[in-house]
């Protein structure tokens, strides 16, 4: 939520979650698990430069966890 609107890359995602350099392929896993969560909707592919929250995805991430702003 703190970066919605703005597109994050994979190693962004990698560095962030605390994720080890070897597990290159694993914010592609946790991408499926939020859309099947969230909506395929609700996060945008930006190709060859990550992901983005739509504002729908933003505001349903915000009621299913209130605190995460």
């Amino acid at each position: 939520l703190k970066n919605k609107g703005r597109v994050i890359s994979r190693e962004t995602i990698i560095r962030r979650s605390g994720l080890d350099s070897g597990a290159s392929r694993r914010p592609d896993a946790s991408i499926v698990v939020l859309r099947k969560i969230l909506g395929a909707d609700s996060i945008l592919t930006v190709r060859s430069r990550g992901w983005m929250l739509t504002p729908e995805g933003a505001t349903l991430t915000s009621t299913l966890m209130p605190r995460a702003d």
